[in-house]
């Protein structure tokens, strides 16, 4: 005539144990709070690496979860598919880190640390200062995504001594305030590479931009590399 209650015991006597009244926790594998709906136990507490909640949508990354910022890296990082990476910008430290850094690509932008730079669909307003070996990137490339100078710099100005790869853009609307050969002192309207560095330019198309010397592209002993690229 007992009552079950949830304590390892066959309270009532019928053969089972803690029948009816557990509770369902999920695995966490990933460590980040929120279980895996699809790998379940039934206990009367959470064993190691379970917990209540059911909603990750990735349990092999810790940085994918319902509370996670959404990011452009093409992964649903906040568990929501309607969410969009229109527009957004992320970053990708040499060391791994994905960070988001939509809200600094716009207007004079610079660009000292290295690692990869991926932007979303979009029309970015920026002029690049890069002072880093840096991979700069579009997630739908140039037909979607643009780089527009407003006419009031170069688009992307290199430092000297830098390794760039830039992928996938719409560079358009630049006008040169960079660079000094033979007396001209605006070079690049579209991009300008500095003395010593490289520049990879793949799958992108320059536009309307304007200079002394390279409207589209100017380099000081920059040794660059285009391919697959329209002026």
């Amino acid at each position: 005539d007992a009552t079950e209650v949830c304590d390892d015991v066959d309270n009532n006597c019928d053969s089972a144990i803690d029948e009816g009244v557990t509770t369902t926790f999920y695995a966490d594998t990933d460590g980040d709070s929120y279980g895996d709906a699809l790998s379940s136990t039934d206990d009367c507490s959470a064993p190691s690496g379970y917990v209540s909640d059911n909603t990750d949508c990735d349990d092999t990354n810790g940085s994918v979860n319902p509370a996670a910022s959404e990011l452009c890296d093409g992964l649903d990082n906040d568990c929501d598919a309607s969410t969009t990476e229109d527009g957004l910008a992320s970053f990708l430290d040499s060391s791994g880190v994905s960070s988001d850094v939509t809200s600094i690509f716009s207007g004079d932008v610079s660009l000292s640390s290295d690692g990869t730079y991926t932007l979303c669909d979009g029309t970015w307003t920026v002029n690049l200062d890069i002072d880093a070996d840096i991979t700069i990137e579009s997630a739908g490339g140039a037909a979607v995504t643009t780089l527009d100078g407003s006419a009031v710099g170069s688009v992307l100005d290199i430092g000297d001594g830098y390794s760039v790869s830039v992928s996938g853009f719409t560079i358009a609307d630049g006008s040169a305030d960079a660079g000094s050969l033979f007396g001209y002192t605006d070079m690049g309207g579209g991009i300008y590479c500095g003395e010593g560095s490289t520049l990879t330019l793949t799958d992108s198309a320059l536009t309307d931009n304007t200079a002394s010397l390279g409207g589209g592209l100017a380099g000081v002993d920059c040794d660059i590399e285009v391919v697959d690229s329209t002026f």
